[in-house]
């Protein structure tokens, strides 16, 4: 999985995430170029091991992201597992056409 243009790691990343715990993340894409974000989609990935990215987003991420003003909010995030180290990206588009990702990296903790 590449990187793709117009992606930044979110300043707070990495953060833990209890296997209890459902949360949601708030994106600032303001420092991405776009202070209008539309359309926000989100994606989870099991990182763990630097192993071929595995998406996990399906058993993982409820509900539905939500952008307001430059901030996007992520789906809910659920049922991480301990010992396990997730990506979350938060893709947005602007009015000019332009694709911006957010993503923070969380670590599952019991």
């Amino acid at each position: 999985m590449g990187t793709p243009p117009n992606t930044r790691e979110a300043l707070e990343s990495p953060l833990d995430q209890g296997a209890a715990e459902k949360r949601t993340y708030r994106i600032d894409f303001t420092g991405l170029g776009t202070a209008a974000p539309t359309s926000p989609v989100c994606r989870l990935y099991d990182v763990t091991d630097g192993t071929p990215w595995v998406d996990v987003g399906g058993s993982k991420l409820s509900g539905a992201a939500a952008a307001s003003g430059a901030t996007v909010t992520s789906q809910v995030v659920s049922g991480l597992e301990a010992g396990r180290v997730y990506r979350l990206e938060v893709q947005a588009d602007d009015a000019s056409g332009g694709r911006y990702v957010g993503y923070v990296i969380l670590y599952g903790t019991p």
